[in-house]
């Protein structure tokens, strides 16, 4: 372009407008205390070293402001997985520690893999074992296990029985 185009001339009449509108102004800035020049209404800060450190107290004073409104976190949970209690560390607190996190996702991975792989497959009922009642042989027996109908003796015996047939 020329450098006498128009479209960067001084004499424009928005860009004198915009020159005359700038009016500087002497404010006091909020994390310093300095006084400072500034054609803008809205600014409170002298630097960007004082532009970052608002915006961290801004930020400091937004979390606190939206965590008091989530309630308190001192309120004791009860572990999903284990069902001990243990005090709550964050708004979606929903297990006690990071093994049963993992050991609860493990079994919720599972069930989405066998919806997704339209097969049944046995999933895990709790973490604590129950007394199951063995079809077997009739004897009770500890399981984790919803499909467990079977003790280990008649699981073995079975699977030797089956073993055989081949």
């Amino acid at each position: 372009m020329r450098s006498g185009s128009a479209r960067h001339s001084p004499t424009r009449p928005d860009m004198v407008r915009q020159l005359k509108a700038r009016i500087l102004m002497e404010k006091t800035c909020t994390i310093c205390k300095k006084d400072f020049l500034t054609s803008y209404p809205h600014s409170t800060t002298c630097s960007a070293a004082c532009r970052k450190e608002n915006a961290r107290r801004n930020a400091r004073r937004l979390h606190k402001k939206n965590m008091a409104a989530r309630g308190p976190l001192a309120v004791k949970l009860k572990c999903k997985w284990c069902g001990k209690e243990f005090p709550r560390r964050h708004v979606a607190s929903k297990y006690c520690s990071r093994k049963c996190y993992r050991e609860a996702m493990k079994v919720v991975q599972a069930r989405i893999n066998n919806e997704l792989s339209g097969r049944r497959k046995m999933a895990p009922a709790a973490n604590m074992p129950t007394i199951r009642g063995c079809l077997g042989c009739g004897n009770g027996f500890e399981s984790k296990w919803i499909g467990n109908r079977l003790c280990s003796n008649c699981m073995g015996a079975a699977e030797r029985r089956s073993s055989a047939m081949n």
